[in-house]
């Protein structure tokens, strides 16, 4: 949480910034994603793809 307090706190300072998002079931994406965030020290967001939520509420897996 602190990540993101403290990128409200750099925008609201003027500061250009941001969260990437990664949409992926791959393996070697997750991989790839959670191996930069964790080199750069930056919060990791992973979306579940449309195909992974069910319309009516909850996972699908």
């Amino acid at each position: 949480m602190k990540h993101l307090t403290e990128m409200v706190r750099q925008h609201k300072a003027g500061k250009t910034n941001g969260i990437y998002a990664v949409c992926s079931a791959h393996p070697l994406v997750l991989e790839a994603a959670i191996r930069y965030a964790s080199a750069n020290q930056t919060p990791l967001l992973i979306e579940a793809t449309s195909n992974q939520v069910d319309q009516f509420g909850g996972y699908t897996g």
